[in-house]
């Protein structure tokens, strides 16, 4: 109750959320059936005539202009289904990019119906008809059709397009139906990593700062292909056994000819790559150069020498870069050929948040002065989606779901898009000081901490309004706070690192997936996703810490038995350090550390270099695989 109330708070989950605009349009319904349906009669029956006319032409336009002449009559929803129908039925012969338009109309058809006319009884019908709008224009998204489908209560008969069925064998059927599988929560890491480990061997040093690293996605994971990881040292890409004997025995293969490919020297978080869906192809790309190679041969089978302005963007299928002219330039994985090329305005520059793909989706946000965009593309098509402009003042962050759902925060609230049928699903108002941040995006749920409250961390449902369906509470780590900074849901296990101090500013201009988290004092908490209960918690503080520091928590692995872990000091550049835990997943235990400080015979830019690119130890085949300032590093156990 109040100005600061959430109003999507429910006490029980079954209990209908009705908002003070609801109320007010049921209140003004009842006065119109009581005493204005005489008055409305006559609208009816114009409406009625000439509905049926159009209907008969098949003139979809002439159906449509039925709901906007006669916005309060009774046939308008009617008006807005039957133009939402044709536009489907159409679909079904036309060509791709016409069948794109026609179901975008049939999906914004359909969005009208459920926002002008929410009580009508067409509502469950409506809500078929999106899920199989959705069914064939963006199959990630079919949850919004089926969640409103879920809330038709009773057994009742929908129909949309000549399908005809009860509301609960429909929802069966179109899950089984879907183009697409659902996208499942993240995995364990395989196999068991035995403690304590000793270095067994390592890359041969190198002073140069171009000593060997490990290859990782845009999640800052390790790129795996089955037992092998991948490295790149001095140039040249390495397929890597870390269970062999020596580094030279774990080596399958090295890229020949490649020593130059990244000329510009190594930059911080630009380096990415990906493995192409069929498993054929690795992918590689940093600022300066892109390539793809063999997986099997180590044959480099195509290159693309391209300075972008940010981090390119490598996934299963595609090569993103943004060129210093501002030019956006997708390429296939496979064949390195150029899909798409879109210039961006020349009056805006690209904003500091980073550039997004998800879903077959592009986001960019841009800056003009004081203006502020956020900017969408169907990457497959070219087909520029959606535009959304404020003040520099408003906007605070953008992010793209798994699903290719577009969610922003402002300075007031927080707001859903579906951005190909161009379509605000929700907008939920927030409190107008900067206390709020979102620290995780997964699968199709939201998680937001409070400076206000510290220590909470609530879990929303993006697909169902945004509404709380878990609150989770950090416990304090000694005497001090724990603001939620980072999430890893992996599992039915969610994973937060938190910070002793809240720190919004430096959050919101990093990617939800991989993030890097910005912390004082960090520590790791483990909690239970189907409970709410925390499990266990411990801090990250390197030993021998003696003050209060400002540390790097980098992206980590969760395995079978172990998480491992990267902690950095950033307060002396010259002398740094980096801290690698392992820690037991059952119990929060910190089983090893394992620190990096060995710097010496490297000059400052080197050491600069690699204190940015260290990140968590991957942990493959019982052995860990450590990168340090001079290479990399294997530890394992020593057999008696």
């Amino acid at each position: 109750i109040g100005q600061s109330a959430d109003p999507f708070v429910h006490d029980h989950p079954n209990m209908q959320l009705t908002k003070g605009y609801e109320l007010g349009q049921q209140f003004i319904a009842r006065l119109i059936e009581r005493y204005g349906q005489r008055c409305y009669a006559a609208i009816d029956t114009k409406a009625r005539k000439e509905l049926e006319g159009a209907i008969a032409a098949g003139n979809i336009d002439a159906i449509v202009r039925v709901a906007q002449k006669y916005p309060h009559s009774l046939h308008a929803p009617t008006a807005l289904f039957k133009a939402a129908e044709a536009c489907y039925r159409r679909s079904s012969h036309a060509s791709k990019i016409e069948q794109r338009d026609l179901l975008r109309q049939a999906g914004i058809y359909l969005y009208q119906i459920v926002r002008k006319y929410p009580r009508n009884r067409l509502i469950p019908s409506v809500y078929l008809g999106l899920a199989l709008v959705y069914s064939r224009i963006n199959p990630a998204a079919m949850d919004i059709g089926l969640s409103g489908l879920e809330r038709v209560q009773g057994d009742v008969d929908v129909s949309f397009a000549g399908v005809t069925v009860k509301a609960r064998d429909m929802i069966g059927r179109i899950t089984r139906l879907r183009v697409l599988p659902k996208r499942h929560s993240q995995r364990y890491i395989a196999g068991t990593i035995n403690l304590p480990l000793k270095r067994l061997f390592a890359a041969p040093a190198d002073l140069g700062g171009r000593g060997a690293i490990v290859l990782r996605d845009s999640a800052g994971q390790p790129i795996r292909y089955g037992k092998d990881i991948f490295l790149i040292k001095a140039g040249q890409i390495i397929r890597f056994d870390p269970s062999a004997a020596s580094f030279d025995e774990g080596i399958e293969w090295e890229t020949p000819g490649l020593v130059n490919i990244f000329s510009y020297g190594y930059l911080p978080h630009t380096l990415q790559a990906a493995i192409v869906s069929d498993s054929a192809i690795l992918v590689v790309a940093t600022s300066a150069e892109a390539a793809g190679v063999d997986i099997k041969t180590g044959k480099v089978l195509w290159r693309r020498r391209e300075t972008s302005r940010c981090i390119p963007l490598v996934d299963e299928n595609r090569v993103i870069t943004i060129t210093a002219r501002k030019i956006v330039h997708v390429y296939d994985s496979r064949t390195g050929k150029l899909l798409l090329s879109q210039r961006l305005p020349s009056r805006e520059s690209i904003w500091v948040i980073p550039p997004q793909t998800a879903n077959g989706l592009l986001l960019v946000c841009t800056a003009s002065g004081r203006k502020r965009a956020v900017n969408v593309w169907e990457i497959d098509t070219g087909k520029f989606l959606r535009s959304i402009s404020m003040s520099s003042g408003e906007f605070r962050s953008a992010y793209l779901s798994p699903d290719g759902l577009l969610l922003i925060q402002t300075t007031k609230s927080l707001k859903l898009f579906e951005p190909v049928l161009g379509i605000e699903l929700w907008d939920m108002k927030v409190s107008s000081s900067p206390s709020r941040i979102i620290v995780g995006l997964a699968d199709r749920y939201l998680f937001i901490s409070s400076a206000d409250k510290p220590g909470m961390l609530l879990m929303r449902d993006i697909m169902q309004q945004g509404v709380i369906v878990r609150t989770f509470q950090l416990s304090p780590v000694g005497l001090k706070p724990s603001y939620p900074a980072y999430v890893n849901m992996v599992g039915h296990r969610l994973y937060v690192v938190a910070s002793s101090t809240f720190r919004a500013s430096a959050w919101n201009r990093e990617p939800l997936t991989g993030r890097i988290a910005s912390c004082y004092d960090p520590t790791l908490h483990a909690l239970d996703v189907d409970t709410g209960k925390e499990l266990w918690s411990v801090s990250l503080t390197p030993p021998g810490a003696t003050r209060r520091r400002h540390y790097f928590v980098m992206p980590m692995q969760v395995g079978k038995t172990h998480i491992s872990i990267l902690v950095k000091d950033l307060s002396d550049i010259r002398h740094p350090h980096a801290t690698a835990m392992l820690i037991n997943r059952s119990d929060g235990k910190i089983g090893q550390y394992l620190k990096i400080s060995d710097v010496s015979g490297l000059n400052s830019r080197s050491r600069y270099t690699r204190q940015m690119i260290l990140s968590a130890p991957v942990m493959v085949n019982g052995r860990v695989v450590v990168e340090t300032y001079k290479g990399v590093e294997i530890y394992g156990k020593v057999e008696k």
